[in-house]
């Protein structure tokens, strides 16, 4: 047959697949390493600082350098998978950060890990954004708010299996263990990945690229029809054209939601940030033991996961702004309460509460930037968020570490994070506001991008 054939429409309806399963999990490894990575310094840092003759608080720059490097990667990486492919940037990027890994292992010079940390969360932020895509535009509509989600969830995974390992293996085998994982496993995934990870069809479709690969894919999602070559593939998308990524991300009435979605990405991972660098630390410096501080990160990532699940399932059924409004208020009362508990027996249960509002805001977040944008544009759209909220994410511990240095107990580090949690509630509140319907969410929600009520 030959006609004009809507590919993202198709994905949308199809049934739930083990392929589309798949790209979610191999998208959750991706994530999950990359949180692991990412916060593999947090858990070394006491045990290097000693090794360095320095004080801990001196680790800012170089957690700031990692924070840096992913905001750098998503701002630069992430319009080539718009350009060139989710599945070739996105393999690019995961084999960088893993390769990288290594290099704090063969040179632990204080200056040279600044920079190696810096190089690799280039790595990191290329990451994320083609995971974020790939999963989103192969889910079917009622699992898309979830399946991104749960991908997400894959930082708070990789920390807790980091909390876990590093308060094992460090003792036994130095701190020089973390990083061998931090560069084994991602090295391993890029292979798994480029044997099974096929390329985006709206990605294909949009570029008009491959139609006798599209079609092949198209007629496995949806063996009741019979796709061919000489079909028009489209995605159906208004404003969705190949060209200026960057410049489309304020066009067609997304400049407002753009500005929000970078500063609610800012506001949740400058908080993250200061609770993953600095909570051990904030922990022994209150008097209480190391091994208290890595298992009140674990257990903030437990909450983390939860909370990403329960959003996920709510996302297509409450408004997405109203949750992560609802998340981030929660982040901000247990980060006031935290301040008050870090002597007390209620510690743990108040960051598994914190945890559960922080990383599940942060994630929704994410799930929600993948939805604003056309195909076109969704990978730069998710990069460039991401690496603006990096500003955020790069200034957090650099903050923690002055205010620490300065003499400042450590609940001081727990009010800053729950005022930048605060202004997150007042974005995500005003983005639906403009948006109404993130604010009420319909199936189109989580599958189209969704112009304000002005652009219509």
């Amino acid at each position: 047959m030959s006609g004009e054939i809507d590919v993202s429409a198709i994905l949308n309806d199809a049934r739930l697949g083990w392929r589309a399963i798949v790209i979610a999990v191999l998208g959750f490894f991706v994530i999950m390493l990359d949180g692991y990575d990412l916060l593999c310094m947090s858990f070394v840092a006491p045990v290097l600082a000693r090794q360095l003759n320095i004080d801990v608080a001196g680790f800012g720059p170089i957690f700031t350098a990692a924070f840096a490097g992913i905001m750098v990667g998503g701002l630069t990486i992430s319009p080539f998978g718009d350009r060139f492919g989710r599945k070739p940037i996105l393999l690019l990027s995961v084999a960088a950060f893993g390769a990288c890994s290594i290099l704090p292992i063969l040179d632990p010079t204080y200056s040279h890990l600044i920079i190696y940390r810096f190089v690799t969360g280039v790595g990191l932020g290329g990451a994320m954004p083609g995971a974020a895509a790939l999963t989103a535009e192969y889910a079917p509509t009622r699992y898309k708010g979830l399946f991104v989600n749960l991908i997400f969830a894959g930082v708070s995974t990789g920390a807790i299996l980091g909390g876990l390992l590093a308060s094992r293996l460090i003792p036994l085998y130095g701190w020089q263990a973390a990083f061998w994982l931090a560069t084994l496993a991602p090295l391993g995934l890029a292979v798994i990945r480029l044997l099974l990870m096929p390329e985006s069809i709206a990605f294909l479709a949009a570029a008009n690229r491959r139609p006798a690969a599209i079609a092949a894919m198209l007629n496995r999602f949806d063996p009741s029809r019979r796709y061919a070559a000489s079909d028009r593939f489209i995605t159906g998308e208004r404003g969705a054209r190949i060209g200026r990524p960057v410049a489309g991300l304020f066009t067609h009435g997304r400049g407002v939601g753009t500005v929000l979605l970078w500063v609610m990405s800012t506001a949740g991972l400058f908080g993250n940030a200061i609770l993953a660098s600095w909570l051990p630390a904030i922990v022994v410096k209150a008097g209480l033991p190391l091994q208290l501080g890595i298992l009140a990160t674990v257990v903030m990532n437990v909450g983390g996961i939860l909370g990403t699940i329960l959003l996920g399932l709510l996302y297509s059924r409450a408004g997405a702004t109203m949750l992560i409004s609802a998340a981030l208020a929660i982040t901000c009362a247990g980060c006031v309460i935290t301040g008050a508990a870090l002597t007390g027996g209620l510690l743990l249960p108040i960051i598994f509460v914190t945890g559960l509002g922080l990383y599940g805001g942060i994630n929704s977040t994410n799930t929600l930037m993948a939805a604003f944008y056309p195909t076109p544009m969704r990978a730069t759209g998710v990069g460039w968020a991401l690496g603006i909220g990096r500003i955020g994410a790069a200034t957090g511990p650099a903050i923690g570490g002055i205010l620490l240095s300065s003499g400042h107990a450590g609940w001081t580090l727990l009010w800053v994070a729950a005022g930048f949690a605060a202004t997150g509630v007042v974005g995500s509140l005003l983005l639906g506001a403009a948006y109404p319907a993130h604010r009420r969410p319909t199936a189109r929600t989580v599958s189209a991008p969704i112009e304000p009520l002005a652009a219509h």
